[in-house]
């Protein structure tokens, strides 16, 4: 039973590192618009109630206009990378104009930072050591 819940966390994670891989590089050819910051605050989230853990980061609501027409958006970058959330919500205060990179195929994808880094291949290759593992668990039972 353990190497299906290794597979599937495995498959889960090797799956979302792809999107957040291709979208990041595909960003680099998205159009530049100028936005502008509507919310910004620090968002703690609370564990189940069986886990103690605490989760907190930035959420960074954004406005632009493609064609005349608006867009929100909350999606700051493709990248694993964790950022402290105090120089988070200091980039980025309500009020101040950003650049919005947008994908011209689809305008309601956006993001503030275009690319990828080490992470996007780092999240990949632990996705893709979770599913093998569990596969080789599956084969020695």
């Amino acid at each position: 039973m353990h190497f299906l819940i290794m597979s599937a966390l495995g498959a889960f994670l090797l799956i979302k590192a792809v999107i957040l891989l291709l979208k990041g590089r595909r960003s680099h050819g998205w159009n530049p618009v100028i936005g502008q910051v509507k919310d910004a605050r620090h968002i703690v989230e609370e564990g189940s109630l069986d886990r103690t853990q605490r989760m907190s980061h930035a959420l960074i609501h954004y406005q632009y206009r493609v064609d005349g027409k608006s867009y929100t958006s909350d999606r700051v970058r493709f990248k694993w990378t964790h950022h402290r959330i105090s120089d988070e919500l200091e980039k980025y205060q309500p009020g101040n104009d950003v650049t919005v990179y947008v994908n011209p195929e689809d305008p309601r994808d956006s993001v503030l930072e275009k690319g990828t880094d080490l992470t996007n291949y780092m999240a990949m290759l632990c996705g893709g050591v979770f599913v093998i593992a569990g596969i080789a668990l599956a084969l020695t039972v």
